[in-house]
C-alpha cells in the first residue's frame, strides 16, 4: 500500500538528495554521488539537509542550521525495505507531527519513514497512516502535505559521522561464511529439518511471547513478556503446563538485553529463533531449515488471552505473510532485496542454488491438527473432498512444500500423532 501510494504522490513530494562522503556547506561537492538505491541508507549514518541548512538537534527538538557541523547525525534503521525509523545522537527518533518534527522516544507509524529515490533527490513520507506528510525544508523545517503544484525542494543528505546506532541485539560472531559446493556438486552445511519461526502468530498469538524480527527492533521483539505472561509469568497458564504438566507456577519476565530465565531449552512460550540468532547458526553452517507454520485449534481455545482467530487455516495464512515479511526485514538490514542471509525456496533446485550461494534455504511446510481446515466431530468430517482439493491447491500455491497430516488432536485424515503419555500431558514430543 505504502509502495503504491509513494508512485502516485511522487510527482509532488519533497525530495531529499541522498550522497555519500562529506563536504562544505556552500552546497553539493563534486565529490559526493548519488546513493543508486533507497535501500542505502540501510544501519549508516547521515545527515538531512538542503545543501545550505541542516537538521540540528536540541533538548527542544528539532531545528534548521546554516553550519554543517552542527547538523544533527542521524542513524537509519531499517523497518522494512525501503522504510526507516531515524534516530538521533540521544536515541532519540524523528516523528512527524503537525507542522514539523518532534522527538520520540518510542517508535511509532509517525516515527516510520517511506523513503523513495525521486527525480534530483529522496522523498521522505511519514508512515502515519495518511500517506500526505512529506518533509520539506522549503522554508523552514516543516512536515507538511504534499504540495498540489508539484513542485519539490532539493534536499541534500550527506553521509555523517557519530551516530548513536539504533538498539540490536549483539551477533557475537565474525568471519566470513562459506559459499560454493565441492567438485562433484555437493553443497555443504547442516540442517534443521523441524523448526517455528513464526510460532509466536499461533494459539491466539499471545501464549508465544516475542518475536523473530519487528520493524520497530528488538526492544519490540524482545520485550518484557508480561504482556502475555502476566507478572512473573503468573498468566502463562499454557507454558507453564508444557513446562511442569500443571497451569501455575513463574518466571522471570524480563527480554532483551538481561534475559534472565527466557529463552532457555524448556521454554514452549517463548521466542527461542530471532533472527540476529539464526543469522548466527547460518554463519556457524545452518543452511537449511524447514519452517513449520502450526496450529492447533484446541490449545487455542482455552487460551486465555487471544488476538488471532484460532481457525488453523487463517493462522497458517498470517504466519506464512509472516515470513515473508521476515525475509524482506533481513534484506532490508542487509541493504535491499536479494541481499539477506535467508531465502524461501519452493524446490530442491532452488534450495541448491541458495546454498551454494552461501546462504539459508528455508522450506515452508504445515503442522496442523485440523489440516486443510479438515476436523472430525464425532466421526464425521467438517469437509469435503472438493474443499481439500481448494484448500491443497491453496498451500500448493503459497509454495508450501512439507506437511504434516497428523498432529495433537484427530482430524479426518488421521488419528492424533502423539508420542506417548509423558507428551501428552506436557505437549512434547
Amino acid at each position: 500500500m505504502f509502495e503504491q501510494s509513494t508512485r502516485r504522490l511522487m510527482p509532488c513530494l519533497t525530495a531529499l538528495a541522498v550522497l555519500t562522503g562529506c563536504g562544505s556547506n556552500a552546497g553539493t561537492p563534486a565529490a559526493e554521488q548519488l546513493a543508486d538505491t533507497r535501500f542505502a541508507y540501510a544501519n549508516a549514518c547521515w545527515l538531512i539537509g538542503d545543501g545550505q541548512r541542516f537538521i540540528a538537534a536540541d533538548s527542544s527538538g528539532y531545528h534548521l542550521v546554516d553550519d554543517r557541523e552542527q547538523a544533527a547525525p542521524i542513524y537509519f534503521k531499517p523497518s522494512a525495505l525501503g522504510r526507516y525509523l531515524l534516530q538521533d545522537v540521544d536515541a532519540r527518533l524523528l516523528a512527524a507531527q503537525a507542522g514539523g518534527l518532534a522527538p520520540a522516544d518510542m517508535a511509532s507509524e509517525a516515527a516510520d519513514w517511506v523513503v523513495s529515490l525521486v527525480d534530483g533527490g529522496t522523498a521522505f513520507q511519514a508512515g502515519d497512516g495518511s500517506g500526505q506528510l512529506v518533509l520539506t525544508a522549503d522554508g523552514g523545517l516543516a512536515v507538511t502535505d504534499a504540495p498540489a503544484d508539484g513542485d519539490v525542494t532539493a534536499l541534500a543528505v550527506p553521509a555523517g559521522t557519530g551516530c548513536t546506532p539504533f538498539p540490536e541485539a549483539e551477533l557475537n560472531a565474525v568471519g566470513t561464511p562459506f559459499s560454493g559446493s565441492l567438485a562433484d556438486g555437493t553443497v555443504r552445511g547442516f540442517t534443521d529439518t523441524h523448526v517455528h519461526l513464526m510460532a509466536f502468530e499461533r494459539l491466539g498469538g499471545q501464549v508465544v511471547h516475542g518475536r523473530p524480527f519487528h520493524p520497530y527492533g528488538v526492544t519490540s521483539a524482545l520485550n518484557a513478556c508480561t504482556e502475555n505472561h502476566g507478572v512473573d509469568g503468573s498468566a502463562d497458564f499454557i507454558g507453564n503446563f508444557q513446562r511442569e504438566g500443571q497451569p501455575t507456577g513463574s518466571h522471570a519476565s524480563d527480554g532483551w538485553p538481561t534475559f534472565s530465565e527466557w529463552p532457555v531449552h524448556n521454554t514452549l512460550s517463548h521466542q527461542q529463533t530471532y533472527y540476529v540468532w539464526l543469522q548466527r547458526a547460518w554463519m556457524a553452517g545452518l543452511r537449511l531449515v524447514v519452517n513449520h507454520f502450526t496450529a492447533d485449534e484446541g490449545l487455542c481455545n482455552i487460551a486465555p488471552l487471544k488476538r488471532n482467530s484460532c481457525d488453523e487455516m487463517t493462522s497458517v495464512r498470517l504466519q506464512h505473510q509472516g515470513l515473508l515479511e521476515l525475509q524482506d526485514y533481513i534484506d532490508a538490514q542487509a541493504g535491499g532485496p536479494g541481499q539477506g542471509f535467508l531465502r524461501i525456496v519452493t524446490s530442491p533446485a532452488e534450495a541448491r542454488s541458495v546454498i551454494e550461494a552461501g546462504q539459508l534455504a528455508v522450506v515452508m511446510g504445515v503442522e496442523s491438527s485440523k489440516i486443510f481446515g479438515c476436523g472430525e466431530v464425532m466421526d464425521a468430517p467438517q469437509c469435503t473432498a472438493e474443499s481439500m482439493e481448494a484448500a491443497i491447491d491453496e498451500i500448493e500455491g503459497m509454495g508450501i512444500r512439507s506437511i504434516f497430516p497428523s498432529h495433537w488432536f484427530d482430524n479426518a485424515v488421521s488419528g492424533p500423532g502423539l508420542f506417548g503419555p509423558t507428551e501428552l500431558a506436557i505437549g512434547k514430543r
